[in-house]
């Protein structure tokens, strides 16, 4: 089984600490985690490349650049990782730019996409039948 590159999370404590560095230090590591985040992006690309799931003149004439939400993350690289990660259920989104073409998505990689209302709404729904 092939090991897929994951984004990680940062601790709240260690979050709180970050903050209360010295400006300096904590741009020193911003810089560094963009730096992370871009080599990770580029390797999950490459995984995706090599996988199959999509070329990368696919890549650059359909999404690249298409996907990037409020935060500044790329979504559709965030769904390539879930994709290649995912054995069931679905990826989580409230960037509309992906909303908008979710049904093409989903039908070519076969991960269901939704916000996190309709998976609510569907939990509710489970416990009312």
């Amino acid at each position: 089984m092939k090991h897929h590159q994951q984004f990680s999370t940062i601790d709240k404590d260690d979050f709180c600490q970050i903050l209360s560095l010295p400006l300096p230090i904590r741009e020193r590591m911003v810089e560094r985690i963009k730096q992370a985040v871009h080599e990770q992006k580029n390797n999950i690309l490459q995984q995706a490349f090599e996988e199959k799931l999509l070329t990368e003149e696919e890549y650059n004439s359909k999404y690249k650049d298409r996907f990037y939400g409020d935060l500044g993350a790329d979504s559709f690289i965030d769904y390539l990782n879930a994709v290649m990660n995912a054995k069931e259920g679905c990826f989580l989104t409230d960037n509309e730019r992906i909303l908008k073409v979710r049904k093409d998505l989903e039908q070519r990689y076969g991960l269901k996409i939704a916000t996190m209302e309709e998976v609510k709404k569907m939990m509710e729904e489970k416990k009312i039948n």
